[in-house]
This record gives structure tokens, C-alpha cells and sequence, in this order.
């Protein structure tokens, strides 16, 4: 679950306006943009043959265990090519687009899956995450176009509903509404995730309201104890409640955490769906 603000955007936005608007986004929240990189989409193995898919099959096995982003996004796209109604291969390449935090390319690969003849709860998970997606791009309009279309189907999760319209609504510029509707979705919720919490101290935090967001973080870190946003989080709200000692020792985990991302996070194994 993601949980940025930035502004919003036309319903018609191209993939070049988003990735304006995400370089944009990144730069107002302090995120650095040196992730993007040249491989692409474009970058297709060679002409079909009949052995095509288990040759990509094998480079995708292969650079999944060394982490090679640009062959497994090769190879991803190869297979989404051959196999186009199969959601396993547009799942690995939304996966690997995403460990780079390359929500611009994501969003492109969901709306190109989603012209396809795929199993409709697949496509209904998918627009979860392009919903997600687009609202981190900051593009409202289209967001709320997809979430539209969720939640018309009848056997979508309501309280994922919920949440969806409360970052909308707070991507729109209306954290009380937001906090409203949140709330609403997490009284349905037989199990509440942290993530779900922590985006509820924003729009506390949004709101002025220091001692409830601070109530929530304490709680996510609890449960998320190596997250980086969490601490990041906690101390900006113990600085600004004067509560020094406390806003170091914060500050000292998130650039411990922060540090130790350095090294690449382990792989999934080949085949197995991204986050949804």
C-alpha cells in the first residue's frame, strides 16, 4: 500500500506525463530519481521461434537468482509477447519494474495486461494495484476511473474499496473525509495491517493531530520495527511535540535502515506473483 500526495492529474495522461508528474512526486517527498535506467519495455529478445518460451522461461529463471533486473524484464516482456492471456508473466514483469520503484513502467504494463483475455478476478487484482499505482503518480482522475470499475464487481473486497477512496480523497486534497472513510474500512476489517495504520496517522498528521499519529506510528512499529517510513515518520511527529531525545533516536534508526538497503533484497522464485 502506498501513501503519497502528489498533485493530480487529467484522466488522459500519457506514459510521458506521468513520468513527469512521478519525477515531480519524488522530488517533493525527498525521494531520489537516480533509479531510472535504460532498459525498457522495448527491450524484446529476438525473432519467435517455436523454442521461444522455454528459452525465456530459462532467462527469466536465471535472472531472477542473480537479481538481474534488465534480462528479467527482457525476458518477462518476451514471454508476456508468446503468452499473452497467461497473468503469471504480466505479474513477474509488473514485479520486476516494481523492485526498482518504477511505478511509471507498472502503470504502463497493468493497462496493457488489462486489454488482454484474462481471468477476471486476475484483472480485478490488477486494478487494485494500478489504482495504487496511479494515485502514487498522482493521476486522481484516472484512479478513480479504475476504482469505479472495481467497484462494480461483485465480489470485490469492500474494505479495499474503502481504503482506496480514503488516499484518494486525501490525494484530492481532503484528509477529514479521508480520515472518515478510512476509518470505515478498517472497522470492517477483521485483521487491520500495519500499513492500513500508518496511513492513518498521516492524515492525522495531515489534520494536526500529533498525540493520535504518534498513538499509530508507535503501534506500526511495533508490528514493522525495520520500516524506514515508520521511524522517518515518528521523528518528524516527536519534533514537532518537542520530544528531542526521542526524534534522534528515530532519526538514527531510519538511517540505519535506510543504510542497510544497500544490498539487494532476495528474490522470489521464478513464477510466483508480485505484490497485489
Amino acid at each position: 500500500m502506498t501513501e503519497t500526495d502528489p498533485d493530480p492529474r487529467p484522466a488522459g495522461t500519457t506514459v510521458a506525463r506521468r513520468i513527469t508528474a512521478g519525477i515531480a512526486v519524488l522530488a517533493i517527498v525527498g525521494v531520489g530519481v537516480g533509479w531510472w535506467f535504460t532498459a525498457g519495455p522495448q527491450d524484446v529478445p529476438g525473432p519467435t521461434t517455436s523454442h521461444r518460451p522455454v528459452q525465456l522461461r530459462e532467462l527469466l529463471t536465471d535472472a531472477r537468482a542473480a537479481g538481474d533486473i534488465p534480462r528479467w524484464i527482457r525476458a518477462a516482456e518476451g514471454l508476456t509477447e508468446e503468452e499473452p492471456e497467461n497473468p503469471r508473466w504480466w505479474w513477474t514483469l509488473t514485479e520486476a519494474w516494481g523492485a526498482e520503484s518504477r511505478d511509471v513502467e507498472v502503470v504502463y504494463v497493468l493497462e496493457r495486461a488489462l486489454e488482454h483475455k484474462l481471468p477476471e478476478q486476475e484483472k480485478i487484482l490488477m486494478r487494485h494495484q494500478l489504482i495504487e499505482r496511479l494515485i502514487l503518480l498522482g493521476d486522481a482522475q484516472a484512479a478513480r476511473r479504475e476504482l469505479e470499475i472495481v467497484e462494480r464487481h461483485p465480489r470485490v473486497s469492500p474494505e479495499r474499496v474503502h481504503v482506496h477512496r480514503a488516499r484518494l480523497l486525501r490525494l484530492e486534497g481532503y484528509p477529514r473525509e479521508a480520515l472518515a472513510e478510512l476509518q470505515l474500512g478498517l472497522d470492517a476489517m477483521r485483521s487491520i495491517p500495519p500499513e492500513a495504520i500508518r496511513l492513518r496517522s498521516r492524515l492525522h498528521l495531515d489534520l494536526g493531530n500529533l498525540v493520535e499519529a504518534e498513538r499509530d506510528l508507535v503501534r506500526v512499529a511495533r508490528q514493522l520495527s525495520n520500516d524506514e517510513v515508520t521511524h522517518f515518520m515518528l521523528s518528524d511527529v516527536y519534533h514537532k511535540l518537542g520530544r528531542q531525545p526521542e526524534a534522534k533516536r528515530h532519526r538514527r534508526i531510519y538511517l540505519e535502515i535506510k543504510a542497510g538497503q544497500s544490498a539487494p533484497p532476495p528474490r522470489r522464485r521464478a513464477g510466483e506473483h508480485g505484490s497485489r
